[in-house]
């Protein structure tokens, strides 16, 4: 594939999905390479947490890039073995030729002569700065022993003190590894022995965080003059008066100014540290109170030390969770986000709270949604990015959780993996501070995001609380209304302390009794309701609001639309109505429609001319709900003679159009079977048991016979025992699905040469699996299998004696096994995309290519899934 070639829009999207360390090698194409990735991965590049040169490992030296908690190998080093000398192939970095090689890491590993390492690693540091840019920040992490750090700009040492020899060999080492070295972004030193002889003006109080494990009385020394921002000290023992003078320094502002953390732990448990209180004149916080949780992240990255724009683009590519955690750093970092994301800000549709009936809530924006055709209907499914949960607890806060200051409020909060993402923010409290909590997050959105979001409360329940907040609208979703006293009064209640009624709708028994004309409910601006003819009525009669859906489980008098229609066009009422729309019940049609025409008098646009189409925003979208999709779509039609030609021309066409470089799938029952004859069409068929055995047998075998690329074959139901022949293209489909009523394993998976194969069935032969494992394992069958499930409807199947009678090997429990999963060659819309993990401490070896299959018995589940690695491949990967 010459890249080149394409348009940049596709060679972005190529880029977008490489490795970095594919993206190193790549750019040393030509130049012009080089320049398409760097304009192209700019966004990328600049989302890099920093650049780590890993020096610890004497035999093999890293190059990673960290993005959060994840890191990508770009380069390996090691010095040249003369064994695979000519295996290398040079690349030209930076001016130097470098030699380099490609290992089983699945990244460049470059080759040197230690005499060269200086030079090697400066070219490969030049180089990664010109690449990567300087806007990223690089660490170089090494220890006294084999200290080396290239004398280049923009690089952070983090270095690892061991102190041998004496005190002054310590000191004098020490000391001109420190004077060498470029930014010290980090300093650890463990058993640190000299009392205390650093110079003042040592470079080493300039480092941004310093970690030393000490034996002596040297607090004032290493601590005196530090001028970073986080100390980490372990001694044995200290002086009272060595901890009152740092923090009468702090206080009065003679040192330690840019001082965020300080942690001293020592190990004497004789030292009075509470002496230490009453000498510095701390002030106290009511004992029935509770504090704030001070806490930060170790020094990483410091993002308001980058340029504005900078910043925006790191803060455009984090979610609204992260916005709304990283807002409680400082104010100043507050203020950088609230400017910076504006626009981002502005372009929320709306901010919304859901309250469910098991005291859990969630904060969340509704984005776009997403639409998939499902059953010959286009569906949307609902999307929202959370930003918060919250839940009500029973008890008091546990110890894992911190507390933030919302609004004024202190509140509990932890991070969860969610249903819907990953790390989302959950704030926890008891339900006697329910409403101030909701007051006091309510507030901290109205000042963060801003007072122009819409912001929805969506209440599922009539019996539940509704906050009572500025600039709040409320949605109200009843799935039942009793039509009871108790029922209507909670409702009347909600609609009388509700500052504004979004929405209001109910879900399956109509409303039977209306409000009356005072009531708030009439304001709403949005109705989705089923009612009766007596409600319906009410409702056209009173209703002030914007848009209406309404369902009437009756027939109903023509002449209330009439009057409706009427009233608006005199400007008695309905002045902000948007829409309208009442359906009858199925089988129901309106009377009388010339009748109702022209007793409103409508007017008409000529019939050849195109009316205008009527769309607008819904006032109220709840989350949970799916609809039918208003988008408009070509729809084909033609005679049934035409059918093979029309389905050939289309595909070809869309062949043409989108390329042949996607994969095509006709999915097909039985019964309505045809399939065009054309080029890169896969089948998917999906076969019902009708008939006779013999004629079911038949029948499929005319299908697969005429059959293009099987893809998948799907049946249910499978009665015939075993009379397909050897040669059926059934068994050339790369995945196959049965359900089936015999034991016939065999007979449906005997010649199976596909990738997986699902099995339900209620019992089976023990012989058949025993057999299935054996020819495998041989080799003499199931060369291309990965996946094989078995799933026995009858309990008594004692699955556990085919362990025995195919020798699995084990691995020890006290280990844990690699997992096995792998994409499914074809899964429908809303299942799972994978298959089954399957995490077993048993497994086979296969005698010809020693490749393993791990193997899970669990209930009445067999489960088999094979590896692309060898028995030693294989164990490598057990923890």
């Amino acid at each position: 594939m010459k890249l080149s070639k394409f348009p940049y829009l596709v060679q972005k999207e190529i880029l977008d999905n490489m490795k970095y360390s594919d993206l190193f090698l790549l750019s040393f194409v030509s130049k012009n390479i080089k320049k398409v990735i760097k304009l192209s991965q700019t966004t990328r590049f600049r989302n890099i947490d920093r650049i780590v040169f890993d020096m610890k490992n004497t035999e093999h030296p890293m190059i990673s890039i960290v993005f959060g908690s994840s890191v990508y190998f770009i380069i390996i080093s090691s010095t040249i073995s003369e064994k695979l000398k000519n295996d290398y192939f040079q690349l030209n970095v930076s001016g130097k030729l470098i030699n380099f090689e490609y290992v089983s890491w699945h990244c460049p590993a470059l080759a040197f002569d230690p005499c060269d390492r200086e030079s090697v690693f400066t070219s490969i540091y030049n180089y990664l700065l010109d690449f990567f840019g300087d806007t990223i920040e690089y660490e170089w992490i090494t220890t006294d022993h084999r200290f080396f750090v290239p004398r280049v700009r923009n690089l952070s040492l983090i270095l690892e003190f061991w102190t041998t020899g004496t005190d002054e060999e310590i000191m004098e080492r020490f000391e001109n590894i420190i004077s060498l070295s470029p930014i010290m972004k980090h300093v650890k030193t463990s058993n640190w022995r000299p009392a205390g002889t650093i110079n003042p003006e040592s470079k080493y109080y300039q480092a941004e965080s310093i970690s030393i494990c000490q034996n002596n009385l040297t607090i004032p020394i290493n601590l005196g003059r530090f001028q970073g921002r986080q100390a980490f000290l372990r001694c044995r023992t200290c002086r009272i008066s060595d901890l009152s003078e740092f923090l009468k320094r702090w206080k009065s502002g003679e040192g330690f100014q840019r001082l965020e953390y300080a942690k001293i732990i020592i190990n004497h448990p004789d030292v009075p540290l509470n002496g230490i209180l009453n000498e510095i004149g701390v002030n106290y916080i009511d004992a029935t109170k509770t504090p704030p949780t001070h806490t930060l992240p170790k020094v990483t990255m410091n993002l308001l030390k980058y340029p504005y724009l900078v910043q925006k683009e790191i803060l455009e590519n984090m979610t609204y969770s992260e916005l709304f955690l990283l807002s409680f750093v400082s104010k100043n970092m507050k203020n950088i986000i609230k400017s910076s994301q504006t626009k981002r800000f502005n372009s929320i549709p709306r901010i919304v709270y859901v309250y469910d009936r098991i005291q859990e809530g969630r904060v969340y924006i509704p984005t776009k949604p997403r639409i998939r055709y499902i059953n010959g209907r286009t569906r949307t499914a609902r999307m929202a990015e959370l930003i918060i949960e919250t839940v009500e607890r029973q008890e008091d806060a546990k110890h894992d959780y911190f507390q933030l200051n919302v609004a004024g409020k202190l509140i509990d909060f932890e991070i969860r993996k969610d249903f819907f993402q990953d790390y989302c923010p959950v704030a926890s409290f008891l339900s006697i501070d329910k409403e101030s909590v909701m007051e006091s997050i309510h507030n901290y959105f109205l000042d963060f995001i801003g007072d122009s979001v819409d912001y929805h409360w969506i209440a599922e329940d009539c019996k539940l609380s509704i906050s009572q907040l500025q600039n709040l609208s409320t949605c109200l979703s009843v799935l039942h209304i009793d039509n009871g006293l108790d029922d209507m009064k909670n409702l009347e209640a909600i609609f009388s302390s509700s500052p504004a009624l979004k929405q209001i709708e109910n879900g399956v028994k109509p409303l039977e009794e209306p409000f009356s004309p005072e009531s708030k409910f009439s304001q709403a601006e949005s109705l989705k309701l089923k009612l009766n003819e007596k409600t319906l009525l009410a409702v056209l009669q009173h209703f002030q609001g914007r848009q209406a859906c309404l369902k009437c489980s009756s027939s109903f008098e023509i002449r209330a639309l009439t009057n409706f229609v009427n009233r608006w066009k005199s400007g008695e009422a309905f002045q902000k109505l948007e829409y309208l729309k009442v359906e009858l019940p199925f089988g129901t049609e309106f009377e009388g429609i010339p009748e109702i025409l022209n007793s409103i008098g409508v007017k008409q646009i000529d019939e050849t001319q195109t009316p205008l189409e009527h769309c607008l925003h819904r006032v109220c979208i709840p989350l949970s709900y799916g609809s039918r999709c208003p988008t408009r779509f070509p729809m084909i039609a033609f005679n049934q003679c035409d059918k093979q030609s029309i389905f050939e021309s289309i595909h070809n066409y869309l062949l043409d159009f989108f390329g042949d470089t996607i994969e095509y799938e006709w999915i097909i029952t039985d019964f309505q079977f045809f399939v065009p004859r054309v080029q890169h069409l896969s089948l998917v068929l999906n076969f019902r048991n009708t008939g006779t055995d013999e004629e079911n047998i038949e029948r499929l075998e005319n299908i697969i016979s005429l059959s293009p690329i099987m893809k998948h074959v799907q049946t249910t139901y499978w009665r015939p025992p075993g009379t397909l022949k050897p040669e059926s293209k059934l068994y050339q489909a790369e995945s196959i699905s049965i359900v089936q009523d015999v034991p016939t394993i065999l007979v449906n998976l005997g010649c199976f040469q596909g990738k997986q194969a699902s099995f339900r069935c209620h019992s089976c032969r023990i012989f058949d699996l025993i057999e299935f494992v054996n020819r495998w394992k041989s080799g003499e069958a199931f060369q291309n299998l990965e996946h094989l499930e078995i799933i026995l409807n009858h309990t008594d199947f004692p699955l556990n004696g085919v362990l025995n009678a195919i020798g699995v090997k084990y691995i020890d429990l006290v280990k844990t096994p690699p997992t096995h999963t792998l994409p499914k060659v074809y899964f429908e819309s809303g299942h799972k995309p994978n298959t089954d993990p399957i995490n077993s401490h048993t497994y086979v070896e296969k005698e010809t290519d020693n490749r393993v299959a791990s193997m899970s018995i669990e209930g009445t589940t067999f489960s088999f899934g094979v590896w692309n690695k060898t028995e030693e491949e294989f164990l490598a990967l057990v923890k």
